[in-house]
């Protein structure tokens, strides 16, 4: 039971390890262009969080997944799976791809730290390795999964480009909106710390509400920008896993048929609720409602995927890897949620720097 349960956690949580630092490295790109040079602006505060808080997150997702495949690596059964035999060099090189990423957003926050301005190279390319990271391990895990000829064993000439990219530009998107998620929660977090300050004056407390909702209608857009597209691509990408796994989620009488529908139910609640908060982003209510709907649409998305890998490769059943999903193993995955949301949550308020550089008179 504790070893089906740790590959469950390793399998849901493992995306948000590659999804968090690639989409905050592009909006850190980003940022600065819309600044236009002004320190003032919404999207310098922004540029200024991410540049501390980017290497961190990696860091921390990092050491989160690598503590569950350390432990799944004490069951003997895994030892000869293909989880270990196959993409080997791909997780190499995208293990080197992430440190070099982390190593240049360090460079990035150390340089920030001593008031300097960091040099514009360093974020530049610690978003390519990011990315790059990214796409190592979309590659990585269709060599375990499909393998040889059928994967990318054979050759550039073999791959089979549409599931491939369908997967690319899905999991891309899914970076994009998953750090829109952290930038409405910067904007979020700084207003409801900002409201228990009693003694502020009247113009300052204005500004402070206007930075707040530019930098929370930034976050939206880019979580906008992430999920809309899916409509079209994560259809794409159902097409292109073959008959078997459509039909597994289509058939309306599995569990994961279930969180597959509630998934794309929640993904529309959070789209009419983010779309109703870009217009009315002083309503805490549709804020906080889109946020979390798409939260948990991405999250039940780490169950889809372990569900598709399950039916995908069917030696993983008879080998004792993969196993059905119960509602016993969906409730017991919140746990580490949880946890881990509320640690983010710690190391993101503490690393605000909204309150340290709000606009003055």
């Amino acid at each position: 039971m504790m070893k089906d349960i740790l590959f469950l956690f390793f399998m849901v949580f493992d995306p948000w390890r590659v999804l968090v630092p690639a989409g905050l490295s592009v909006i850190l790109l980003v940022s600065p262009w819309l600044a236009k040079g002004n320190p003032k602006s919404p999207y310098t505060l922004v540029q200024r969080v991410l540049s501390q808080l980017t290497g961190k997150f990696a860091l921390y997702l990092f050491g989160f997944t690598g503590l569950l495949g350390f432990c799944l690596s004490w069951f003997p059964f895994f030892v000869n799976s293909s989880l270990l035999s196959d993409g080997g060099l791909l997780g190499w090189l995208e293990v080197m791809c992430y440190g070099g990423g982390v190593f240049c957003l360090w460079k990035v926050q150390q340089v920030t730290a001593l008031g300097e301005r960091p040099f514009q190279g360093w974020p530049w390319l610690g978003c390519i390795l990011f990315l790059g990271a990214l796409s190592l391990w979309i590659l990585k895990w269709d060599e375990v999964v499909y393998g040889g000829s059928a994967g990318i064993g054979g050759g550039v000439s073999s791959w089979d480009w549409p599931r491939l990219l369908s997967k690319g530009i899905h999991v891309l998107l899914s970076a994009l909106a998953v750090g829109g998620l952290v930038v409405i929660l910067l904007g979020a977090i700084s207003w409801t710390k900002g409201k228990k300050e009693g003694n502020e004056h009247l113009k300052r407390r204005q500004q402070e509400e206007e930075c707040r909702i530019q930098v929370v209608r930034f976050g939206m857009a880019w979580v906008l920008g992430g999920v809309v597209p899916q409509v079209v691509v994560g259809s794409w990408l159902m097409v292109a896993l073959g008959e078997d796994v459509r039909n597994h989620f289509l058939n309306g009488l599995t569990l994961g048929s279930f969180i597959f529908f509630s998934s794309l139910l929640l993904a529309l609640l959070g789209l009419v609720l983010i779309n109703a908060a870009f217009i009315a982003p002083q309503v805490k209510g549709l804020v906080w409602g889109g946020w979390t709907s798409i939260l948990c649409a991405i999250f039940l998305m780490g169950f889809i995927r372990y569900d598709t890998l399950g039916v995908a490769v069917a030696s993983w059943q008879t080998e004792g890897i993969w196993f059905p999903l119960s509602v016993w193993h969906l409730l017991l995955s919140v746990l580490p949620l949880v946890a881990l949301l509320a640690f983010l949550l710690k190391a993101l308020s503490s690393a605000l720097i909204f309150h340290g550089e709000k606009p003055t008179e």
